[in-house]
């Protein structure tokens, strides 16, 4: 049992160091920044569509009212 845990640690740290020296590339990390940074606009985007939205569904109509009870006749 001891040798099969020992072999999975190891595929693990091996794992683990080919991940870290590809993310660690300029290339690599560049590519992910621009994921991250298109992720964040459209989710901004999209709050800020829906915050839009909500306040023209709460906005009034911009038709004038006209008061009732205040003719002075």
């Amino acid at each position: 049992m001891d040798t099969v845990l020992d072999k999975f640690l190891k595929t693990m740290q091996t794992t683990a160091a080919r991940l870290q020296k590809k993310l660690l590339k300029p290339e690599v990390r560049q590519k992910g920044k621009e994921q991250v940074k298109e992720k964040a606009r459209d989710s901004v985007l999209q709050l800020l569509n829906r915050l839009q939205a909500e306040q023209a569904q709460n906005k009034p109509s911009a038709q004038p009212r006209t008061q009732e009870g205040h003719s002075e006749i």
